[in-house]
């Protein structure tokens, strides 16, 4: 009953049932982490927290508690918690893309910029599927917060998000549009390359708006007919570099870590 109204969104009575399981039963697992998601979901953090650590007291290799209070610590904004956190699970559970999204997500909200991206970048490599939401993401990081911009590595995450047909590149979202803005300044200024430039161009050309209006000042440039269009200036070759190694975080006090893996089930 506690999952079903779970499922239903009717998280006080979710956590009455679990509740009511737990005084049948005070060391039963799964309980303790499912009430704990309900507190999450209820915002009272205070709660959440308490419990998962009963969770962890009962099996400290319990994914699930630990990125529960990864998420907790991440509603308070405690994000140097949340890592520590994120880590335990991570370590627990490197195969599962989820450990390594929330971890680059604590990672970004920090600033901690690298790091975030090496986290993405374990979180793609490990989905069956492109994520293009997430691609994009990190071409944001190194368009505009990594400094000094990495430009080159924008230009090829944005490629990636976009899907080259018979007629053409497919744009299905504003994401898409972002991404050939993008491409098409990048390919007139900064790698010179006037049939990319002119293709991307040409796809924002069918749009209205701010788009548009780039894009004729693209195709202008390219006929010599306007001034060098404004961009930031080429990398040199040495601040073309990879993103460094991540370096786990230290641990707060309140637990000692676990390290080995264990294939549990996903959450309830």
């Amino acid at each position: 009953l506690g999952n079903y109204y779970s499922h239903k969104a009717e998280h006080h009575k979710a956590v009455e049932y679990f509740q009511r399981a737990l005084k049948l039963n005070r060391r039963y697992l799964s309980a303790w982490t499912l009430v704990g998601h309900e507190y999450v979901e209820l915002k009272n953090t205070a709660a959440a927290v308490a419990a998962y650590r009963q969770a962890i007291e009962i099996n400290a290799r319990d994914y699930r508690a630990w990125y529960g209070l990864g998420q907790t610590y991440e509603l308070l904004e405690m994000h140097a918690y949340s890592v520590y956190y994120y880590n335990h699970a991570k370590r627990l559970r490197p195969y599962d893309p989820r450990m390594w999204a929330a971890l680059g997500t604590t990672y970004e909200h920090m600033a901690k910029y690298p790091q975030a991206v090496q986290a993405y970048r374990m979180c793609v490599s490990l989905k069956t599927e492109p994520d293009v939401a997430l691609l994009h993401r990190m071409a944001g990081i190194f368009k505009s917060k990594i400094r000094p911009p990495q430009l080159h590595e924008a230009a090829k995450l944005y490629e990636l998000t976009l899907q080259d047909t018979d007629d053409g590149v497919m744009v299905d979202s504003e994401m898409a549009l972002e991404a050939c803005d993008f491409l098409s300044s990048y390919y007139t200024t900064t790698r010179v390359d006037p049939d990319r430039a002119t293709k991307y161009a040409n796809v924002l050309m069918s749009y209205g708006g701010p788009h548009k209006e780039h894009a004729k000042s693209v195709l202008a440039r390219l006929q010599g007919n306007q001034p060098r269009l404004s961009q930031p200036s080429p990398l040199s070759l040495s601040s073309q570099r990879a993103v460094t190694t991540m370096a786990e975080e230290p641990a707060p006090p309140e637990y000692g870590g676990a390290d080995s893996s264990m294939d549990m089930s996903d959450f309830s």
